[in-house]
């Protein structure tokens, strides 16, 4: 096996790190600048670096607090707490989809996701405990994340380097009350998507159903093109199918009672120069 490179070594030592102070519980009394120690020395190294009681030291497949008591849960490792297996959770949000899980290693140059897809439940690990995503009572998502900072150094054009911090930080979702197995549907229109008319009203107003995967979303009309041949109120009735061609989005995911804004190009009119008819603010309907 080639020896581990320079960069290698540096992650391990800091996942040896980000080790010590997840068995402490995130407080104690933790040495940076011994996690080299951490790997060289293995479990004795690693008790060292922990000042609390009952901090836990791994030893191989097998682990015990420092007082040589037996791990309070049962675990093998030892560990205050576990990544839960989706499998065997017995919450009644569980996901239906497997979890993925994150360990928010504070690490130079490693970023994970800040901001991760609503649609894709997690557990996440950090120096401040481990969280799992879940649905309150409002049917919107409680999501978790790796927090992520930067820093920069000095001139008028710094460069900067993104890193974790190893906290987990958590975020309130708009689900539009959908909220549902610790996930919220997230897709977006995209560029050619079908979209038909649902219902319309006497502003042109409208419920625009998604062919690709049958999203419904309530939209009022905004912009209605000029010298195009399409009239946005009088040309738009039910069953009526549009093409997506612009959009506005007020982020990456649609989840929510305000999705942002989005275009359409209807057959029948003249020309489409980027969309007939604009319709926004736009809110999940399913």
């Amino acid at each position: 096996m080639a020896p581990a490179s320079r960069g290698e070594r540096t992650r391990e030592r800091w996942l040896a790190l980000a080790l010590v102070v997840a068995a402490c519980g995130g407080s104690g009394s933790v040495d940076p600048g011994a996690a080299s120690d951490a790997v060289a020395g293995g479990a004795d190294a690693m008790a060292d670096r922990c000042s609390i009681p009952g901090c836990v030291a791994p030893t191989g497949d097998a682990a015990a607090p420092l007082d040589g008591t037996a791990p309070a849960d049962g675990s093998p490792d030892g560990l205050p707490e576990r990544l839960p297996d989706a499998a065997s959770d017995a919450r009644a949000d569980a996901p239906t989809t497997p979890l993925t899980t994150t360990v928010c290693a504070l690490a130079a140059g490693v970023v994970s996701f800040a901001y991760s897809d609503p649609a894709v439940p997690g557990t996440w690990t950090g120096t401040n405990g481990t969280f799992t995503d879940a649905c309150d009572g409002s049917g919107n998502l409680t999501k978790y994340s790796c927090e992520a900072q930067q820093t920069c150094g000095p001139g008028p054009n710094p460069g900067c380097t993104q890193f974790d911090t190893g906290v987990v930080k958590s975020w309130s979702i708009d689900c539009a009350g959908h909220c549902g197995a610790a996930a919220c549907p997230s897709r977006c229109p995209a560029f050619g998507d079908a979209m038909t008319v649902q219902a319309v009203d006497a502003s042109g107003n409208v419920t625009l159903q998604d062919a690709v995967d049958g999203r419904t979303f309530a939209c009022q009309l905004s912009y209605d093109q000029p010298s195009d041949g399409f009239d946005c109120i009088a040309g738009v009735h039910v069953g009526l199918r549009g093409t997506f061609s612009s959009q506005g989005f007020s982020g990456t995911y649609c989840t929510g009672s305000n999705v942002g804004s989005l275009g359409l190009c209807y057959p029948g009119a003249t020309t489409c120069n980027g969309q007939n008819c604009t319709y926004g603010p736009c809110g999940v309907v399913r």
